[in-house]
C-alpha cells in the first residue's frame, strides 16, 4: 500500500485547450483528479481485508448563453472530444445569458500541511497498531460483548482546475480514518455503538486510543440492558455529535443557496437580517480547519474559501453559494462549489459546518434542566427544514443530574421552531468534531455521496423537541 501511482500531468496541454476555444463561449473549465485509497478492515477473528484503489479521471464543463454543457471522462486522450461536445451542448441550451459572479484568477500550489502521512508508515506498523485495538475490544470483561470492527481508511487525493479566466491550481488533500464498532447482545438483540476519528495532518493521532475502545465497548454493554424511552415533548441537551448533526443536517442544507433559498418562498424566508434564534446561538460553515476533512484553499470552481457567518447571535446573516447562486442572489462568492468526484458538476456543498461555542458549561446546562434527556451519538436520520435524528442513545436527567440510559428514540421537529428554543451553548473547551472522509461517513446530496466534511459543536440545550418513543 502506497501512493505510488499518482502522476504529474501536463499542465500547460490543458491551458492550451482552453486558450484555443476559450473565444467560442463564455465560459470553459477542465478539471482533473486522480486518488490513491487503502482500507484496513479488522473484525473479532481478526484481519478481514485489506482493499487498494487507484482513480484518474477528469471532465470539462462549458456555459453559453446560460446553457451548461458538461462531459466527464476516464482517459485523457478524450479531453479534447469531450471539450468539443461540452462546448456543442452549451451552444444548442443556451438561450439567455450567462451568470457568473467576478472572482479573481488564480496560479497556485496548494499542500496540505502533512506532519505525518499514513502513506509513510510502514503497514506491519498499521496492521499491528489496528490488530491492538481489536485485540482490546474483544478482551473486554463482559461476555455481552460480542464483535468489533476496526476500519483504518487512508486516502491521498490531488485535484487540478483550469479555466477560460486563467485560473491553473493544483491541490493536494489527506485524509486518514479509523472508525471503532463495538456489539454487544442481550435476549438476541444486538446493540452497536462506533467512533469515528478523522484527521487530514498526523498520523500520530491514531495512537494510544485503548481508552476510547474500552469506551465504545462499554455504553454498547451498558446500552444493551437500557430501556427504550417514551415519547412526548422533552427538553434534550446535544452532544457535540448530535449538535454539529443538527447544525449541518438541517441549518447546513438549508443554508445553500440551491435548495430551499432558491425555492417558492424559500428567499422570502431566508431573508437576511431575519431573527431566527437566541443570542447565543451562532453558526457558520468554514474551508479552513485543517486537521479535518471538508477544509480546502479553492472549491471546485477554483474559488478562495472563507468562514461564512450563516446565524450571528440568532440573526440570519449569509448563505452558501456556487458562483451562479451568488450571482443570481446577487451576494458575495462563498468558496462552497463542490463535487464529489470528476463525474459530477460542481453544486453547493457544505466544508465544515460549525456552531460557535457559547460561554456556559455542561454541568450549568445540566443544572438548569430539572428533567430531560441527554442525546449523544448519532445512528441516522434526515435533515433539511423537518429533521428527524436517531441518537446512538441517552440518559435521562432528572433533578440537573443524569440518570438511567434510554435508547429507540428519535428527535424531530420544525428547524425555525427549534432553532427558537435553543437556550444553552456550551463553552469552547466542550467544542469538537466529528468529520469523515469515505466509506465511514460524508455527506450526501442528490446522487452525489459521500463527501467529507466536518461538523464541529458544543453541547446545546433545546427546551422543548418532540422525541418519538418505543416504550
Amino acid at each position: 500500500m502506497s501512493q505510488e501511482g499518482l502522476q504529474e500531468f501536463n499542465k500547460s496541454h490543458f491551458e492550451d485547450l482552453i486558450s484555443i476555444h476559450k473565444d467560442e463561449i463564455d465560459y470553459l473549465e477542465i478539471r482533473l483528479e486522480q486518488k490513491v485509497r487503502d482500507t484496513i478492515t479488522y473484525n473479532e477473528s481478526g484481519l478481514k481485508d485489506m482493499n487498494s484503489s487507484h482513480i484518474l479521471g477528469g471532465c470539462v464543463r462549458a456555459c453559453h448563453k446560460g446553457g451548461w454543457g458538461f462531459f466527464s471522462f476516464t482517459d485523457l486522450d478524450q479531453v479534447k472530444s469531450c471539450l468539443l461536445q461540452a462546448i456543442e451542448v452549451a451552444k444548442l441550451v443556451g438561450e439567455s445569458k450567462t451568470q457568473l459572479a467576478s472572482v479573481p484568477s488564480v496560479t497556485e500550489e496548494v499542500r496540505n500541511p502533512v506532519i505525518k502521512s499514513a502513506f509513510d508508515v510502514p503497514v506491519d506498523e498499521k496492521l499491528a497498531l489496528l490488530q491492538s485495538y481489536k485485540d482490546r475490544m474483544m478482551s473486554y470483561k463482559d461476555d455481552r460483548l460480542k464483535a468489533c470492527r476496526v476500519l483504518f481508511s487512508q486516502d491521498i487525493h490531488q485535484k487540478y482546475f483550469f479555466n477560460s479566466e486563467g485560473s491553473s491550481i493544483k491541490q493536494e488533500f489527506l485524509a486518514m480514518d479509523l472508525t471503532l464498532t463495538a456489539i454487544a447482545m442481550e435476549d438476541g438483540v444486538q446493540t452497536p455503538m462506533i467512533r469515528v476519528l478523522n484527521n487530514t495532518k498526523d498520523f500520530d493521532y491514531f495512537y494510544n486510543k485503548e481508552e476510547l475502545c474500552d469506551e465504545v465497548c462499554s455504553q454498547a454493554v451498558e446500552f444493551c440492558s437500557a430501556r427504550n424511552l417514551s415519547g412526548g415533548e422533552y427538553t434534550v441537551i446535544l452532544d457535540p455529535i448530535m449538535a454539529g448533526t443538527l447544525a449541518h443536517e438541517s441549518f447546513g442544507h438549508t443554508s445553500e443557496a440551491d435548495l430551499f433559498a432558491s425555492s417558492p418562498g424559500g428567499r422570502e424566508t431566508l431573508k437576511i437580517g431575519r431573527k431566527f434564534g437566541k443570542s447565543c446561538l451562532s453558526i457558520y460553515d468554514t474551508g479552513d480547519q485543517w486537521n479535518y476533512s471538508g477544509s480546502m484553499k479553492y472549491d471546485d470552481e477554483g474559488v478562495a474559501t472563507r468562514k461564512v457567518e450563516l446565524l450571528k447571535e440568532g440573526v440570519l446573516a449569509g448563505r452558501l453559494h456556487t458562483r451562479s447562486t451568488a450571482a443570481q442572489f446577487g451576494e458575495e462568492v462563498t468558496g462552497n462549489a463542490r463535487s464529489v468526484g470528476y463525474q459530477f458538476p460542481p453544486i453547493v456543498r457544505m466544508r465544515n459546518t460549525c456552531i460557535a461555542p457559547g460561554k456556559q458549561t455542561f454541568e450549568e446546562l445540566l443544572s438548569g434542566t430539572s428533567k430531560g434527556i441527554y442525546c449523544f451519538g448519532i445512528y441516522g436520520g434526515h435533515g433539511g427544514e423537518n429533521f428527524s435524528f436517531i441518537p446512538a442513545g441517552g440518559y435521562r436527567i432528572e433533578n440537573g443530574k443524569l440518570g438511567e440510559p434510554v435508547k429507540n428514540f428519535s428527535i424531530s421537529g420544525n428547524l425555525f421552531d427549534t432553532l427558537e428554543t435553543i437556550d444553552g451553548v456550551t463553552c469552547a473547551e466542550d467544542f469538537s468534531t466529528l468529520a469523515a472522509s469515505g466509506e465511514n461517513g460524508g455527506c450526501g446530496k442528490g446522487e452525489q455521496f459521500p463527501l467529507p466534511v466536518g461538523m464541529s459543536a458544543p453541547r446545546v440545550r433545546i427546551q422543548r423537541i418532540q422525541i418519538g418513543g418505543m416504550a
